[in-house]
């Protein structure tokens, strides 16, 4: 009731559809719209020609389906990388960055924190089964 008195009120009546269409033809002809068009479009054609594409398709059938498994298969992959990075680091020739080995290390902490919070909460998921 307060909805339609509202509507007899307000005047003149706004076209919903027309005023988002309107807005939506300025914004794509804006320099923004049209200069962050070409820089996606350059992304999806290297996308569609690179390497890392390829391997994804191919992992998409490895990676298992259940949302805790791709978790753990994350963290695995995230820790890995880590150690990978903080490994290369003692090796590498040169001056050490003083703090170069923090990135990697908050990585391996927080895919470990999430691999700790995931077995709780399927710890909990079982003690709710009993």
């Amino acid at each position: 009731m307060a909805e339609a008195a509202a509507s007899l009120i307000a005047w003149p009546r706004t076209d919903v559809a027309r005023a988002d269409a309107a807005a939506a033809d300025v914004m794509s002809r804006s320099a923004l719209v049209i200069a962050a068009s070409a820089v996606i479009a350059v992304f999806e054609r290297a996308w569609r020609n690179s390497i890392a594409r390829l391997v994804v398709l191919r992992l998409q059938d490895i990676i298992p389906v259940s949302g805790a498994l791709r978790t753990r298969v994350a963290v695995i992959v995230v820790i890995v990388a880590g150690v990978t990075v903080l490994a290369l680091q003692v090796v590498k020739p040169g001056p050490r960055e003083p703090l170069a080995w923090l990135l990697p290390t908050m990585s391996i902490a927080a895919a470990a924190l999430v691999a700790v919070a995931g077995a709780l909460r399927q710890g909990d998921a079982r003690e709710g089964q009993r």
